[in-house]
Formats: structure tokens, sequence, C-alpha cells
């Protein structure tokens, strides 16, 4: 009777170890899925902000041009 009781508290507590255990993993993948989210965002930010990104689908080069030439090219 005792060692049915041992038994049973011993997996018991292997349960409880393995929901915890799957917890922490949940935690560590959600933060590192926040993360490479959050570098991707970034990136993805300063890729877009230069004028070779506009580029690649739209006409640009002689705007560009008059850009450079007119009173405006330092701002």
């Amino acid at each position: 009777m005792k060692f049915k009781k041992m038994m049973k508290m011993i997996f018991e507590k292997m349960t409880k170890f393995k929901k915890m255990h799957k917890k922490k993993k949940r935690r560590i993948i959600l933060l590192a899925g926040a993360g490479f989210f959050l570098v991707f965002m970034i990136g993805s930010v300063e890729f877009t902000s230069h004028s070779k990104f506009c580029a690649s689908c739209h006409y640009m080069k002689p705007f560009y041009r008059s850009w450079e030439t007119s009173s405006h090219k330092d701002v």
C-alpha cells in the first residue's frame, strides 16, 4: 500500500514538472519570436527608408536627378 502511494506521488510530481517545463519552453519560444519580430521590423523600416527601395517599383531616375540639382537637395 505504501508503495502505491509513493509511486502515485512520484507520478504526480513528474507530471507537474513536465507541465512546468512546457511553460518555460513556451516562454522561451514566445520571447525569441518577439525578439525576431522586433529585429525584423526595425530592419524593414531601415531597408524601406532608402531611395533604392522605392526605385525597385517606381521609375525615379529623372525625378531624383532633378531633386539633386534643385535648391532642396540639402533637405
